[in-house]
């Protein structure tokens, strides 16, 4: 059993609390079972045996009774390729209903509701997995288990550098400063949280600390890293770094605000 504790939250975080829950399980397969809900006897049997027969599915309950819509199986590379419970859901409820999606089908497991769902993964699946798997393991080898506040944010800033140099030197700045063009029209951004926080920043710290991520010797770098920035040139191939910056915030539990913190902070090493 793992038993994890973040007591800087002011309130309950639903969709977070679930998936930091799903992150930290070590299975194959995830199931989430709400506090007010019960199983029938044998159904950890039936789970096993019907993920074992089947490829693309997940099992959630039928909708028809209120206050069972917590209940979801799922194998853990489809937790991940869809990011989890959507974590701009923040007040009571509907993290749960918007999880599970497709076509709903009935499957016969007596005295529960629960239906399972056929969904297509979408191309490059395979990949996306990997790349996220190996994010999880590279974070968790670099926190080396201290999840404070600051030593996630820190995690965030290292691998947001080390992903920056898997682009030519000459298209750096460019890349940081679309980004940044494109969150100045997105008003989802509060301007005014990250302008408070990159005032409270100490940037001379963290300038001399990307000088030091940068000049590390590559011969250094453990084999976690070594396989990461591996994946990280293969999904540039796909994708544009800005991506990648989210996967690496998806993994991390940053928000949306410490994502473009980060990239303020790389555009201000090139000035």
């Amino acid at each position: 059993m793992v038993y994890y504790k973040n007591p800087e939250p002011t309130h309950y975080l639903r969709s977070h609390s679930r998936n930091m829950a799903f992150r930290l399980a070590n299975a194959s397969i995830l199931c989430n079972l709400d506090a007010d809900n019960f199983l029938g006897k044998g159904f950890a049997r039936f789970m096993l045996d019907e993920f074992s027969k089947q490829d693309n599915i997940f099992y959630t309950n039928d909708y028809s009774f209120n206050d069972t819509f917590g209940r979801v199986c799922v194998r853990i590379e489809d937790f991940i390729l869809i990011s989890g419970y959507n974590e701009a859901l923040k007040s009571y409820g509907y993290e749960d209903n918007e999880f599970p999606y497709g076509k709903a089908l009935w499957c016969n497991y007596p005295n529960n509701s629960l239906v399972w769902n056929r969904f297509r993964l979408p191309v490059y699946s395979d990949q996306y997995i990997r790349f996220h798997q190996q994010t999880m393991r590279i974070a968790l080898e670099l926190m080396e288990d201290d999840f404070a506040e600051e030593t996630i944010f820190s995690t965030g800033l290292y691998l947001f550098t080390k992903a920056l140099e898997c682009i030519g030197r000459a298209e750096q700045k460019d890349t940081l400063s679309k980004i940044l063009q494109q969150a100045s029209a997105d008003n989802s951004y509060d301007r005014g949280i990250i302008k408070k926080t990159l005032n409270e920043i100490d940037t001379i710290e963290v300038l001399e600390a990307f000088e030091s991520y940068r000049n590390e010797n590559t011969n250094e770098y453990s084999l976690e890293l070594a396989n990461w920035l591996d994946q990280v040139i293969e999904m540039l191939k796909i994708v544009n770094f800005n991506v990648v910056c989210h996967f690496i915030c998806k993994v991390l539990g940053l928000t949306g605000v410490s994502h473009i913190i980060i990239v303020e902070l790389l555009y201000k090493n090139y000035e």
